[in-house]
């Protein structure tokens, strides 16, 4: 997957790709599945260096790669910790120790390896390891030390492993700038007053049909990508177009994940937040019901064979009861997944709280 991070007031705030700001949600609420655990970017090495309750042990200098490195080990209590582990619905703050490399010139953080003390039974995990290697990258005229990648190994109370891997790029420094005017009107060539765009709610029980411009493939797409569909008709309200056919509305891959058992097969989640016109913003609150794709269609069950280049049968499926307003999941069959553009999905709306109540 692919996301923003930055670190604000000392938390961690995500954001997909382009998003444009960085707003409140939990990185929980953006990916809603797997083991998860805060603070490779800054929070565990901020609760180490600037915290108030670790201790530490030095363990001697030792030869790293081609660098002379020192070696510590070190204990930060759960009071002082910011480490958060999130499982299933559940979540904890926890305790956690480990080891650190520092360049024994420079001083420079080199290695961070985190293990997690007295997990709650609650998370129904008995293991959470990270692994965090850093390194020196320029921003602007100068140079930060920051993480350049990372991996977390969470292993849960059935057995089973997770191993998430973290590579961090494409730093970059955020300014401001402004200006100060005194007096005056604006210029008659100055710019034009901006559109003021009007926020609608969409009738319910209405189909909506979307078809796919950008192409997905699970050998290289990942979660956070964005992907962009047309409208394929005019959307309707009280006897008037409130957003009009062609309009491109843009989304992004919510969930795309490999499964094994009981044949291999992938989930594919894609969320269309809005449906957004030049005068007009509606939020896409509807349920995917179904698929095209050349002549062929499917409604109800959703099922839709697609075409593969090796020749190997894929299929399509789309599980109503998956199904939440504005994300449509899909289940496809197959080694590898590759869908051009040209998929019309068909979604229905679903009441929202102000149509409800009218």
């Amino acid at each position: 997957m692919r996301l923003e991070v930055a670190l604000i007031g000392n938390r961690e705030l995500f954001a997909w790709p382009g998003a444009g700001k960085f707003g409140e949600k939990e990185i929980t609420q953006m990916i809603e599945w797997g083991a998860r655990g805060t603070g490779s970017f800054a929070v565990l090495a901020t609760s180490i260096f600037l915290g108030r309750g670790p201790s530490f042990a030095h363990l001697g200098e030792e030869e790293r790669g081609q660098r002379r490195v020192v070696r510590y080990r070190y204990w930060v209590p759960a009071a002082e910790s910011g480490y958060w582990l999130r499982h299933s619905n559940a979540e904890a703050k926890v305790g956690f120790h480990g080891l650190f490399w520092v360049d024994a010139e420079t001083l420079d953080l080199v290695r961070l390896e985190v293990a997690a003390d007295e997990i709650p039974p609650a998370l129904e995990l008995t293991e959470a390891n990270q692994t965090i290697e850093y390194s020196r990258m320029a921003i602007g005229d100068a140079t930060f030390l920051l993480p350049a990648s990372a991996e977390m190994l969470v292993t849960q109370a059935k057995g089973s492993s997770h191993l998430n891997r973290t590579q961090f790029s494409g730093c970059r420094q955020y300014a401001a700038k402004s200006s100060v005017s005194f007096g005056g009107t604006a210029s008659a060539d100055g710019p034009a007053a901006p559109v003021k765009i009007v926020e609608v709610e969409l009738p319910a029980d209405m189909f909506v049909d979307l078809m796919l411009e950008t192409g997905i493939d699970s050998a290289t797409s990942v979660v956070g990508d964005e992907v962009k569909a047309r409208l394929m008709g005019d959307v309707w309200k009280d006897d008037a177009v409130i957003i009009p056919s062609g309009t491109i509305v843009a989304g992004r891959i919510v969930d795309l994940q490999r499964f094994s058992r009981p044949f291999t097969n992938y989930r594919l989640g894609l969320h269309f937040p809005l449906l957004e016109s030049w005068s007009n913003c509606a939020r896409f609150s509807a349920r995917l019901a179904a698929a095209q794709l050349g002549s062929a269609s499917t409604f109800l069950t959703g099922r839709l064979r697609l075409p593969s280049p090796s020749g190997t049968r894929s299929v399509l499926v789309i599980a109503p009861s998956e199904q939440i307003p504005g994300v449509g999941v899909m289940n496809i069959t197959g080694e590898r997944v590759r869908i051009g553009s040209g998929l019309r999905l068909f979604w229905r709306t679903v009441a929202t709280r102000g149509e409800q109540e009218k």
